[in-house]
């Protein structure tokens, strides 16, 4: 079974107005989505505070603000420690959230994840579209899409469709 060109094409169109939506909702806050949570340390080691910032940066930084460490959203695996501690903090609840029309099936919602991921559901809470991670605007190649609305799916000779 193939994905159909007209599902990533819709699906990437809608990711494509949703990030353009959370980047507008990020600069009103300086871009910080995520900031200051106090990082756990281990012995000997200074209080360290993470900062997620829209599009999909991590910044440690030190307790007179300067950067630790900054990791791309696509590198956070090389962080452990600071991508378990944003998991804890945020516990999976969404970073930026905006309404967005979604052409076809009414008022969904793009919401930008600390995996710096960009989901856009549809009001049924169905996943739509998901970005890369820090890519808001780059649709996940394995991503699979659900049918885009008023595109006729039953392709001619298909079982059931000449009754």
């Amino acid at each position: 079974m193939m994905r159909r060109a007209v599902d990533v094409q819709y699906a990437s169109d809608i990711l494509a107005a949703g990030a353009t939506a959370l980047e507008q909702r990020a600069a009103a806050s300086a871009n910080v989505v995520c900031g200051n949570l106090p990082l756990l340390k281990g012995p000997g080691e200074e209080d360290l505070a993470l900062v997620f910032c829209w599009p999909g940066w991590l910044m440690e930084l030190g307790p007179c603000g300067e950067i630790v460490a900054e990791t791309h959203a696509s590198q956070l695996k090389t962080r452990p420690r600071a991508r378990a501690h944003l998991a804890l903090q945020t516990r999976g609840a969404s970073l930026l959230r905006v309404p967005l029309e979604l052409p076809g099936r009414g008022i969904g919602e793009a919401v930008f994840k600390a995996t710096g991921r960009v989901l856009i559901r549809d009001n049924c809470g169905r996943l739509l579209a998901r970005s890369l991670p820090g890519q808001p605007a780059v649709l996940d190649p394995l991503f699979w899409p659900l049918p885009a609305p008023g595109v006729d799916h039953l392709e001619k000779g298909a079982a059931g469709a000449d009754a």
